[in-house]
């Protein structure tokens, strides 16, 4: 178990051992113990942008954004450089405090590092312009996403861009994703980018969505919840989705 491991690690004077630190942290938050995490953090003797990137993202989970957000202004005075996670991270932060000019920091930083080339870091730039209600701008990014790679690989609804568009057409639309209706694999998209970053919050406001729009009836959506909610830390509803589940694979 994580407790045993770290009494091993302390019993041998290892505690404070960078390298043991980041993976202690990344443990404990995949245990869902944030406080034993912060501890190990703050008992190493250096950080990298691993153990960083992992407290920030479990202070997100933990509905803490403000703390993620200090967390990693204390990672840049350190000079420690960010990864595509932490940036990704960050911009989940700006987008749930509605923190435009850091946001158009970030993707800044994003484009000059050459991240947003990365499929999962396109999608949460053009997020985080959605969520602030910056909506050219989410579909201008979202045009070049589109025509970057395949449009089924869209980073939002987008009918959260364009309300009149039919719902109907495009859940009758075909994907390429196991002949998932668009809009189910679009989901399935989309909480695969919050399990990269460890948002459960946005993970639960996609499952009731997915609830809403009745593509729970789909196994590789169920299974999809069932990885967020694992990865996030929440093995309880993971549980339940699994229970609800009418056609359960290996």
């Amino acid at each position: 178990t994580a407790s045993h491991a770290y009494t091993h690690i302390c019993n041998n004077g290892l505690e404070a051992h960078g390298l043991f630190g980041s993976y202690l942290v990344s443990m404990f938050l995949e245990c869902g113990s944030l406080s034993m995490a912060q501890v190990v953090f703050n008992k190493a003797s250096y950080h990298n942008e691993y153990s960083w990137t992992c407290l920030i993202q479990g202070y997100i989970g933990e509905g803490d954004p403000e703390h993620s957000l200090s967390l990693f202004w204390r990672m840049l005075e350190t000079r420690v450089r960010p990864s595509k996670y932490t940036y990704v991270a960050v911009l989940t932060i700006c987008a749930r405090l509605s923190c435009i000019e850091r946001g158009f920091q970030i993707h800044a930083a994003i484009v000059k590092e050459g991240f947003d080339e990365e499929l999962f870091v396109a999608r949460s730039v053009v997020d985080f312009y959605a969520k602030c209600g910056l909506i050219s701008e989410a579909q201008m990014l979202f045009d070049k996403l589109s025509s970057r790679e395949s449009h089924f690989f869209n980073s939002i609804d987008a009918r959260n861009i364009d309300p009149e568009m039919d719902k109907t057409s495009v859940a009758d639309s075909e994907n390429v994703q196991g002949g998932l209706p668009r809009g189910a694999a679009i989901f399935v998209y989309n909480l695969k980018a919050c399990c990269s970053v460890r948002d459960l919050q946005s993970g639960r406001e996609l499952h009731l969505e997915i609830l809403k729009e009745g593509f729970d009836v789909y196994t590789t959506v169920c299974n999809t919840l069932i990885d967020m909610y694992a990865k996030c830390g929440s093995i309880y509803e993971a549980f339940r989705v699994l229970l609800k589940m009418s056609n359960r694979d290996v």
